[in-house]
C-alpha cells in the first residue's frame, strides 16, 4: 500500500498535462501504453488530473496538431482504423503479426498474444463510442483466429517465447490478451471466450504457481524461471477476467 507520500508525489507528476512530458521515452507504443494506464486510472477514480495526463500525452505524439474539438479522439480512432483494416495487417488466418515489411504489409511473422489483444480493446472501444457491428465482426474475427493459433488443447494461451525466452516484457503479453478478450467477452459473449479465460485462470493456479503463490510466465505450468513484477501483473490480468465472468 503507497503511503500518503507516495500518493502526494504520484498526483504531483500527474497533476495536469503539463507534466506528461515526464512519462514520454520517445517511444510511440510505450508512451501509448502510459496513456492508456491513465484513463484507466481516471475510470476508476474520476480523478480528473489522470485525464488530463492521458491528453497531454496523446498531445506530445508524433502526430497531426491537436485541435481539441469535440470528436478529435473519436475521429482519430476512426481513421486509424479505417487505416490499418486497409492494409492487409492480418495474415490469412486472421491473427495479426507483430512486423512490417518496407511496403507497411504483414511480414507473416511471429503471432503474439498482446498484438490480438491490443486491436480487440480499440474495436470494443471504438464501437462503445460510435456503434458498428462490423467493428466487432472484426473484433470476434481476431479473437477466435488468436485462440485458434495460440491455445492449447486445454484452452491455455501460450507465447512462443516460452518457458524461458520471453524476458523482459513478452512475461506481460498474455494478460493484455486476455483482458482485452474479456472486455469482447462482455460486449459480445462468446462460450469460447469464457472457456479460454477460466481455463487460463484455472490451469495458472494449479500449475504454475510456487510455494510462495508466485506465479510464472507459462501457464500450463509447471512452474519454473523467475516470477516477478511482469509476470504477476500478467497472471492477475486472467483471475480478474475470469473473476468479473
Amino acid at each position: 500500500m503507497k503511503t500518503a507520500f507516495q500518493r502526494r508525489h504520484l498526483l504531483s507528476r500527474a497533476g495536469s498535462s503539463e507534466n506528461a512530458s515526464q512519462w514520454l521515452d520517445s517511444a510511440y507504443d510505450d508512451d501509448g501504453w502510459w496513456a492508456l494506464a491513465w484513463i484507466a486510472a481516471y475510470d476508476v477514480t474520476g480523478n480528473d488530473d489522470y485525464l488530463e495526463l492521458a491528453e497531454g500525452i496523446f498531445s506530445a505524439l508524433p502526430i497531426w496538431p491537436i485541435v481539441r474539438y469535440p470528436d478529435e479522439y473519436l475521429n482519430w480512432a476512426q481513421t486509424q482504423w479505417n487505416w490499418f483494416s486497409a492494409q492487409g495487417f492480418m495474415g490469412e488466418n486472421g491473427t495479426i503479426n507483430d512486423g512490417l515489411l518496407d511496403n507497411c504489409q504483414n511480414n507473416g511473422q511471429t503471432v503474439w498474444s498482446y498484438n490480438q489483444g491490443v486491436v480487440l480493446g480499440g474495436l470494443v472501444e471504438l464501437n462503445k463510442a460510435a456503434p458498428d457491428a462490423t467493428l466487432l465482426e472484426f473484433a470476434n474475427h481476431i479473437a477466435q483466429a488468436a485462440i485458434a493459433t495460440l491455445a492449447d488443447e486445454n484452452m491455455v494461451v501460450h507465447d512462443s517465447c516460452e518457458p524461458s525466452n520471453c524476458a523482459p516484457d513478452a512475461t506481460q503479453f498474455k494478460g493484455i490478451f486476455i483482458r482485452n478478450l474479456h472486455m469482447l467477452q462482455q460486449v459480445s459473449p462468446h462460450h469460447i471466450y469464457k472457456q479460454v479465460i477460466d481455463s487460463c485462470a484455472r490451469s495458472m493456479w494449479a500449475n504454475d504457481r510456487n510455494s510462495q503463490n508466485q506465479l510464472g510466465v507459462d501457464w500450463a505450468g509447471p512452474f519454473q524461471g523467475v516470477a516477478d513484477m511482469s509476470t504477476h501483473s500478467s497472471a492477475m490480468d486472467a483471475l480478474v477476467a475470469a473473476i468479473g465472468g
